[in-house]
């Protein structure tokens, strides 16, 4: 009679925002439920939709709640001891749960997708002797600098896991030296799972864009993100929703994401402006979308005028549908759009060239079939879901081997 074999446990340690559109949680969450090769464990601080997911796949999900805003500085706990000492013990907490989590399930990866993550578990992995995949899915501003505490993260991680060549160029260059991060960057594209992608045809998107109200002859162009200063809507909406608010009704904007005006400062700021510009019938606020792919296919084009990204994740599930995507030269969009013909790069912050290459598309019906066919040929070659999770294995196989050492 042959024994099954036990699957070697992974721990991933997965800290959330809050908002339900989420890339980086979505691509790892991907991982993580075609990991078949090994047993995965999740820890979290917050307790959301995505939990429900995890449970269907993981041994065990732990929430570990937090005592403090996790966005906020240190600087802002300095000024109340109660605040600090709450902060300092909720880190104490979590790496001794971690550490000792690690003890009694023999587990000799973890897997973390955050930098406040990283804090609340790095000493208890280390003292547990286990081997650190640290996952940087953003990069900064070239304006702001990678500082002490990005030293410590790549002096003490055994691996820096980004999403792109260029990623991985651009950290190699930005992270301090004395960090070691050089040898330590590896990168993995992210999961579009294709081959559940169903392309609609030319009759059911005109249904569809009817039932969602978009007329055929209106050209809908999709803003993908939740509503924050990274993501750039308010300034978009100030540098080119009044130039295609001139064109009446040729060009419709679609913001899709997270928008919650009454506890979104931000999102009320940008809701405001609509308002007092009279621009409600060239822009509609979608809020949070769940079938976010079948929006991709009603929509004409993407637009990425983020102030700066890692990879997006709604560049290349867009591309994966035949979208194409107009984009801000933001970290990855050359590597993506520009070297396959999948989409348009504009320098940063140039909102005129980025409103004249939107004009330009939206006449150009041709120039968009071939982005589309480019588009849907790069994700099956890039993002393939057989490809990425083996590309995986092989990493934290060579991990495990080298943790039993």
């Amino acid at each position: 009679m042959s024994l099954k074999k036990k699957k070697a446990p992974i721990l991933f340690a997965v800290w959330q925002t809050g908002d339900r559109a989420n890339g980086g949680v979505e691509s790892l969450t991907q991982v993580i439920e075609h990991i078949h090769s090994l047993d995965p464990i999740i820890i979290t601080q917050l307790e959301t939709p995505v939990n429900s997911r995890w449970r269907a796949i993981a041994t065990e999900v732990f929430v570990w709640p937090i005592t403090y805003d996790m966005g906020s500085s240190w600087q802002t706990h300095f000024r109340s001891p109660i605040k600090l000492f709450k902060r300092i013990g909720s880190h104490i907490l979590t790496n001794w749960l971690t550490w000792r989590l690690i003890q009694q399930t023999d587990i000799h990866i973890v897997h973390i997708n955050d930098p406040s993550a990283f804090w609340h578990t790095i000493l208890g992995a280390k003292f547990g002797r286990a081997k650190v995949v640290f996952n940087v899915r953003d990069t900064k501003p070239p304006e702001q600098a990678y500082g002490l505490k990005w030293g410590v993260i790549s002096r003490l991680s055994d691996v820096i896991l980004v999403l792109s060549q260029e990623m991985q160029a651009t950290l190699s260059q930005r992270l301090p030296k004395w960090g070691k991060a050089e040898n330590k960057l590896h990168y993995i594209h992210s999961i579009v799972d294709t081959d559940n992608i169903q392309i609609l045809s030319d009759e059911e998107r005109h249904e569809c864009r009817l039932c969602y109200n978009i007329n055929d002859k209106t050209f809908a162009v999709g803003y993908v993100a939740t509503f924050n200063a990274k993501k750039g809507q308010l300034q978009f909406l100030r540098e080119v929703a009044k130039k295609i608010h001139r064109r009446k009704h040729l060009i419709h904007l679609y913001f899709i994401g997270d928008f919650e005006p009454e506890t979104n400062p931000y999102a009320a700021e940008c809701l405001q402006y609509v308002t007092d510009n009279n621009l409600e019938d060239t822009i509609t606020f979608c809020g949070y979308q769940a079938d976010i792919t079948t929006w991709y296919q009603l929509i004409d084009l993407v637009v990425l005028a983020t102030r700066y990204e890692g990879m997006a994740r709604g560049m290349i599930e867009a591309i994966a549908v035949g979208t194409p995507v107009l984009s801000f030269d933001v970290c990855s969009a050359r590597e993506i759009l520009e070297k396959n013909q999948a989409g348009v790069v504009i320098p940063q912050g140039d909102y005129n060239n980025l409103t004249k290459a939107l004009i330009e598309l939206s006449q150009s019906e041709r120039q968009l079939e071939i982005f589309a066919f480019n588009g849907q040929k790069t994700a099956k070659q890039l993002f393939e879901k057989q490809k990425i999770i083996a590309e995986y294995e092989q990493l934290y196989v060579r991990l495990i081997a080298n943790a039993k050492r």
